[in-house]
C-alpha cells in the first residue's frame, strides 16, 4: 500500500517482534515484562491497597499547558493524507514523555521535562533500525521505535544545524518524518548525536495482565493492534473495537464502572474522534474527565486482541543516567 493512504502505520509480525526481543536481550536489556519482578503483579498489589486508577495524561498538562488539548497531532484530521504512517513513532514519543514526567513528578530521577521528536523516532527506526526495509511503504513495526529509543536513544525537539525541530508542534513536521524514513539515510548526524545516551528500557507486555502490570508501574506504551477507538464513547467513556490497523498510547490502567480492568488509550486522529461522553466512570463511583482524544477499553476486548495475534505493547522506563540535565 503507498506511504500516502497508508495513514494508520501499524506493522504487526510476531517474527519480527520475537527478534526485537533476541537483539535486546543480546545487548543486555531485559525487555520480557514476565521475567521483571519488580513489574510482574504491579496492578493486583495497587488493587489490594486501594488504588482504582493510575492515569498519566495529567502530567503533559502539568508541565506543558500550551499541550492541554493534545501533544501528539495537533488538530489534524482523521488519516490525514501527509501522514506518512507514523502512529507508531507518535505513540512511541508520547509513551516515554509520559513516563519520564511521571519519574521526574514523582522525584524517582532529577531531570529536566523534554519535548522530544517523533519525526527521529520514525526516521531512525525505519532506516538505521529496519535497515530501510519496508521501503516508501509508510509505517513501522513498534520493535523498531522501540529498539530506537532503548539502543540509541530519543532526540529532543530543538533547533538544530541541519533541521530546526524546535517549535512546539504537536503535529510536528509530517514531510521531515517522511523523508529521514525513506531515503535510506534516517535522520542527520547532528540531531543522531543528540539522541545518544538519553535512553528508555523497553518492556513487552505479551498479554493484558502484563499491560496493566506496566501501566500501574508508572510506564505508559505504544500499543499496536489490528483495531482502534473510531467510534463513539458510550455512556461509561468506553469505546469497543472497530477494524484499523492502528497504534496509540496507553496513558493508564483503571477499575471500570463494572468491576473489570479497563485500559486509557490514547487516540491520533482528529479532534472529535472518538466522540461521544468525555467522562470516564471509574469502579469506585468517580469519574475522570477525559482529554481529547482518549477513552476507555475494556480488558476482555484487549484480551480478544492479545489471543488472535494482533496486539503488540511495548512500554517505556526512562533509564537513571538517561535524563536531561
Amino acid at each position: 500500500m503507498s506511504e500516502e493512504t497508508y495513514a494508520s502505520g501499524c506493522l504487526l509480525d510476531p517474527a519480527v517482534r520475537d527478534a526485537a526481543v533476541v537483539e535486546l536481550l543480546a545487548a543486555g536489556k531485559q525487555p520480557i515484562c514476565a521475567n521483571n519482578n519488580s513489574i510482574k503483579g504491579a496492578w493486583a498489589r495497587l488493587k489490594a491497597r486501594g488504588v482504582v486508577a493510575v492515569l498519566m495524561p495529567h502530567l503533559m498538562f502539568k508541565y506543558f499547558p500550551g499541550r492541554r488539548n493534545d501533544f501528539q497531532r495537533g488538530s489534524r484530521p482523521p488519516r490525514s493524507d501527509d501522514d506518512p504512517g507514523s502512529c507508531v513513532a507518535r505513540a512511541t514519543y508520547r509513551s516515554c514523555m509520559l513516563t519520564m514526567l511521571r519519574q521526574i513528578d514523582e522525584k524517582q530521577i532529577v531531570g529536566k521535562p523534554t519535548l522530544l521528536s517523533y519525526e527521529f523516532i520514525y526516521g531512525y527506526g525505519r532506516t538505521i533500525i529496519g535497515r530501510s526495509s519496508l521501503g516508501n511503504q509508510g509505517g513501522m513495526y513498534g520493535s523498531m521505535a522501540a529498539k530506537t529509543v532503548s539502543l540509541l536513544g530519543a532526540a529532543p525537539r530543538a533547533k538544530y544545524a541541519s533541521v530546526d525541530l524546535s517549535a512546539d508542534n504537536p503535529l510536528g513536521q509530517t514531510t521531515v518524518a517522511r523523508k529521514w524514513g525513506t531515503d535510506r539515510k534516517g535522520p542527520p548526524q547532528d540531531v543522531i548525536d543528540a539522541a545518544k545516551g538519553h535512553t528508555f528500557d523497553a518492556h513487552l507486555a505479551n498479554n493484558s495482565e502484563e499491560v496493566a502490570d506496566c501501566l500501574a508501574s508508572g510506564f505508559a506504551g505504544a500499543f499496536s493492534r489490528s483495531w482502534a477507538g473510531e467510534g463513539r464513547r458510550d455512556a461509561n467513556g468506553m469505546v469497543r473495537p472497530s477494524p484499523s490497523a492502528h497504534c496509540e498510547t496507553l496513558a493508564g490502567v483503571f477499575v471500570a464502572h463494572n468491576g473489570e480492568t479497563g485500559y486509557l488509550h490514547w487516540q491520533s486522529w482528529g479532534d472529535n474522534t472518538p466522540s461521544g461522553q468525555d467522562e470516564l466512570n471509574l469502579g469506585n463511583g468517580s469519574t475522570y474527565k477525559l482529554p481529547i482524544g482518549c477513552y476507555g477499553v475494556y480488558q476482555s476486548d484487549v484480551d480478544k486482541a492479545f489471543r488472535g495475534g494482533d496486539a503488540e505493547s511495548w512500554h517505556f522506563e526512562m533509564r537513571e543516567g538517561s535524563q536531561w540535565r
